[in-house]
Order: C-alpha cells, then sequence, then structure tokens
C-alpha cells in the first residue's frame, strides 16, 4: 500500500469515528485492499398490472334471409284446336309473375366510444438525506470537509394509458324490401278453329324461382371486455443501509481516464463513451453500493471562472450518460475544478507547450465513501 492510500483509509476512519461513536468499525482486510463505506442500493419488484382499455358492450348482427330455389312450370300456350280450312285466332296478354318474395332490409348503427386515459404509477417517488459538494470552489484541500447534508426528493414515474368508455349503445333500423318479378307473354284463345278440327298441345316454359325460407332477423352479441397487462415497479427495499465494501487502494485515488473533449465543448464523443462502459460502467453495475466521484479539469488558458464552468458541464456530461445507462444518480457525484489543481508549472501566464497544457486538460474519477449522516 503506498503512502497516498494509506492517508487515505486513516482519514476515512478517523472521520468515522469522528462523527458517530456508534459507527461499525470496518473490518479487518488484506494488504493493499481498502474498505469503503457504501450504501446498499434500493431493491425494487417488477409486477404486472391489469388495466382496462375497453370495457364489455352488447352490439347487434344481421343474420341475412335464407332462400330455396325451386323450379316453376309455366304455361305460356294452352292446348286448342285448329281446322285444316279455318285456323283459330288468337290475342296476345302480358302478365308480371314474380319471381322472388319481398324481404326486411336490416340496417346496423354502431356503438361509440370516447377515449379517456388514467394515470398509473410505474414507480413511487423516494426521498432521502444525502451530503453533497455545494456549488463554487472548497476552501479545503479535503473536498469532503465541504460537504452539507441536503434532503433529495426523487420524483416518480407515472404512464398514460389510454382507454374506451362507450358513449352510445349499438342498434338497427329495418325497412321493408321489395322482391323481383318478370314480364311474360301469354296468348289468349279468341275464337276456335272451324273446318276440320285439329288438335294443338298446350306449350309450356319452366323458369326458377327464389322461394323465401326464412326472414332475416338481427341477434344480440356480447363483446367482451378488453385489457391490458402493464409492467410497473414496486418498492420492495428502500435500501440506504451502511455496508462495508472491500476495493483496491488504487480505486480510492484519482485515476485518469482517456478521455478528451472537444476545445469549449461538454459533449461525449463515441471514444469516450466507450472508455465510460469499459471503465467505470462495470464496477458501478458489479458493486452496487459504492459512490463514485466524477472531477474533470482544464488548463489554465482562457478565464478561470469559464473554465471552472466548463469542467463542472464535462463532469455533469459523464454522471448523466451513467445515469442513462441505469446507475442511480445518489450513486455519482460531477465536481469541476476548472484550473485550480494543475499537475504541472502551466499556470496562467507561464508559457507552456501543447502537450504540457493536455497533461492539466484531464478527466478523473475515484470510489468515495458515504459519510454517515
Amino acid at each position: 500500500m503506498n503512502n497516498y492510500a494509506f492517508l487515505f483509509t486513516v482519514i476515512i476512519i478517523l472521520a468515522i469515528s469522528h462523527m458517530s461513536q456508534a459507527q461499525q468499525q470496518p473490518p479487518a482486510t488484506q494488504p493493499g485492499k481498502c474498505m469503503v463505506q457504501g450504501l446498499t442500493p434500493p431493491q425494487f419488484e417488477t409486477i404486472d398490472r391489469r388495466v382496462l382499455v375497453r370495457p364489455a358492450y352488447k352490439t347487434y348482427e344481421a343474420v341475412p334471409a335464407e332462400y330455396r330455389t325451386v323450379d316453376v312450370r309455366i304455361m305460356v300456350k294452352p292446348a286448342s284446336k285448329k281446322y285444316v280450312y279455318v285456323p283459330a285466332e288468337y290475342e296476345t296478354m302480358v302478365e308480371m309473375v314474380a319471381v322472388k318474395d319481398a324481404a326486411t332490409v336490416v340496417e346496423l348503427v354502431p356503438p361509440t366510444f370516447d377515449t379517456l386515459y388514467e394515470t398509473i404509477e410505474t414507480r413511487p417517488p423516494t426521498a432521502r438525506w444525502e451530503y453533497r459538494y455545494p456549488p463554487g470552489d472548497c476552501k479545503s484541500e479535503d473536498p469532503r470537509d465541504c460537504l452539507v447534508l441536503q434532503y433529495v426528493e426523487r420524483p416518480g414515474s407515472y404512464l398514460k394509458i389510454p382507454s374506451l368508455k362507450q358513449r352510445t349503445s349499438a342498434g338497427f333500423r329495418t325497412t321493408p324490401g321489395t322482391g323481383d318479378s318478370i314480364r311474360i307473354e301469354k296468348q289468349r284463345l279468341v275464337k276456335e278453329a272451324r273446318v276440320e278440327e285439329v288438335q294443338i298441345p298446350a306449350e309450356y316454359i319452366t323458369i326458377q324461382r327464389q322461394e323465401l325460407v326464412r326472414d332475416a332477423y338481427v341477434r344480440e352479441v356480447e363483446v367482451p371486455a378488453q385489457y391490458r397487462l402493464e409492467q410497473v415497479q414496486v418498492l420492495k427495499d428502500p435500501g440506504g443501509q451502511p455496508v462495508w465494501e472491500e476495493v483496491d487502494c488504487r480505486l480510492t485515488e484519482y485515476n485518469e481516464l482517456p478521455i478528451t473533449f472537444e476545445e469549449g465543448s461538454a459533449a461525449l464523443s463515441p471514444s469516450a463513451t466507450s472508455v465510460l462502459r469499459s471503465e467505470i460502467l462495470p464496477l458501478m453495475r458489479q458493486r452496487p453500493s459504492l459512490q463514485v466521484e466524477i472531477a474533470a479539469h482544464t488548463d489554465s488558458r482562457g478565464k478561470a471562472a469559464q473554465n471552472l464552468l466548463l469542467s463542472q458541464k464535462r463532469a455533469e456530461a459523464i454522471v448523466n450518460w451513467l445515469v442513462a445507462q441505469g446507475i442511480p444518480p445518489e450513486r455519482l457525484i460531477a465536481k469541476g475544478f476548472g484550473e485550480t489543481r494543475l499537475k504541472n508549472h502551466c499556470a496562467e501566464g507561464v508559457k507552456c507547450t501543447e502537450l504540457e497544457h493536455a497533461q492539466n486538460r484531464r478527466v478523473e474519477w475515484r470510489v468515495v465513501p458515504y459519510l454517515p449522516e
């Protein structure tokens, strides 16, 4: 264990002893390892919630009329007699014959619905006391001396779900229909033949007629309600219990990240997110009780106030990216130091090379303990 790690471990132990006599002491650990106090994370349980999106209702269904086809034999010319010398005389008549009976016409009126919205809670709000760095520069060499206790509220999450409410019921209207008929010409005997009587047979035709077997009617149909399953999270264990974590002592010191930003920008590049995904994100996911500080620095060029603001934005950009990956924000501390912690002699007004200035433009991180409340 180097001198810095040993000193950091001693400071942690003295601070814990000074702030709470009842605080449990860290257990013994192996050489080269350090004990850091963390907090157990909150535990959530995902449950399925059944939400009504459309109520059950009644509607109507039209059942069409049923027909059967029958053959109808119609006489178009009756039997008659004729004489050799004087033929019979006929008169042509027109007659309308029904070929399809009239049926009732049914018109359906569908139900109408209104859209309602129901808001459900998918994650309850939480609140807790946390130690935070106040805005501005810390006058102490140890930033933890400037920590203040704040009551932090975390808002809950809500989901707005649309659903249907029946406004009017279904109905129907009926009107009488019309059948079909055809025009048939018939011959009527006017005068018998005279002299020699000759028998003339009748003539017939066969047509197809649709005969009504069952009239159209309406029957009631039950439409079942529709539901939707939504997954919501409920708080199972609020966590926040102190726990000692054994870590490599090097993680309690500032470790530099190979991350660079465009001049005057706090936007993360794809290479920067790749570094965070490989170097910090696995530790945060595997050790959910640890708290990490992100420290950003600038060189001495430009105004000190602008450099301090830029470094704070860069540290917050890294914290926001980790939060977007699912890390709780209370486990992260963003701190911008601007040009207050230069690694070399390149202070304001001192002529230095680009490589020397680049040594001061850096991003660092370390594991920090949760201080007892």
